[in-house]
């Protein structure tokens, strides 16, 4: 004998000849599908009751199927996006998104603007002796004073005999 009772949900279940019968639908375990990995590269698969859907994350773009699969968007090179980083600041693309950075000899916020570090007058010492720093867009320049040689960055700096007048 079939027990339809285990086989539907407390709803009034008749049995005839073998036959279970109910207006209501069987109660099947769902399988989830996306443990198959049915979509394609970079995608996410959802699982859904009895199917299964498959989509592009965030900041990626394409189509999820095998076939194809979703890629990364650069959103560093997009003008859908319009100004992403503030002024002087650089844009870097990671897998799904993006962020800003003020670039080396920079500082600021990169989201509203990087402004020219002066090492020259923010740091002491920057040049070597009878050397004079001269600050450029994000970076330095050291250079030996008039009738010295040698390598002004480093700290011994320059050396030799002036031959300036007063």
């Amino acid at each position: 004998m079939i027990d339809c009772q285990s086989f539907y949900y407390d709803l009034p279940v008749s049995h005839s000849e073998g036959i279970c019968s109910s207006l209501t639908l069987l109660i099947f375990a769902d399988v989830d599908e996306c443990k198959n990995n049915p979509c394609g590269e970079g995608s996410q698969c959802t699982n859904l009751p009895g199917s299964y859907s498959c989509s592009c994350p965030s900041g990626y773009v394409g189509n999820p199927t095998p076939k194809e699969g979703c890629l990364d968007l650069d959103e560093c090179l997009s003008t859908a996006f319009g100004q992403l980083c503030g002024h002087g600041a650089q844009c870097v693309n990671t897998p799904g998104s993006f962020f800003c950075q003020c670039p080396s000899g920079f500082t600021g916020n990169p989201k509203t603007g990087c402004e020219d570090v002066d090492e020259c007058s923010s740091s002491s010492g920057v040049c070597g002796v009878n050397s004079a720093c001269l600050n450029t867009v994000g970076s330095y320049l050291c250079q030996c004073k008039g009738g010295f040689t040698g390598n002004a960055f480093l700290s011994a700096g320059c050396s030799g005999k002036w031959m300036g007048y007063l």
